[in-house]
């Protein structure tokens, strides 16, 4: 499988064998014959949007970009005049996927607001300003105040 083929989440796991016939990894009985070590790659579930519940929503996904090293690219962007030229094609991929994976967490009503979009940071923060309550924000704000 070459990167193309790739999930656009997806977990690897090395399994080792100890002269065993069967593992249990992650709930799953696997058969392990003379193989030393196998990859399984775990497809993993994206969180979907339909325009309710957008706290818990946002949550979920922040933990996704976290877990696949994206959030920092989706919370404060990027400026490819500020970074070394070697590095912008690799954080423009990895920008890609971020906005990728917004993409597709979204249902298709909500998709036209992020379609002027060109970056993640773009799509999350015009999502953020559609949906983000108010209670959320003066919460925050209050937080702000007083630190």
């Amino acid at each position: 499988m070459n990167d193309i083929d790739k999930p656009p989440c997806s977990l690897k796991c090395i399994v080792v064998s100890c002269n065993c016939k069967k593992d249990i990894f992650f709930g799953l009985s696997l058969s392990i014959s003379q193989v030393d070590q196998m990859v399984i790659t775990v497809q993993l579930a994206i969180p979907f949007f339909q325009g309710n519940g957008y706290e818990i929503w946002s949550t979920k996904m922040r933990t996704l970009f976290i877990s696949e090293y994206l959030w920092e690219l989706v919370d404060e962007g990027y400026a490819v005049e500020e970074m070394p030229r070697d590095a912008v094609k690799d954080v423009r991929m990895r920008d890609a996927k971020a906005f990728f994976l917004i993409q597709q967490a979204i249902a298709e009503s909500i998709f036209p607001l992020i379609s002027k979009a060109t970056k993640s940071k773009e799509a999350w923060d015009a999502l953020q300003t559609e949906y983000r309550s108010t209670v959320e924000i003066k919460m925050e704000m209050a937080s702000t105040l007083t630190s």
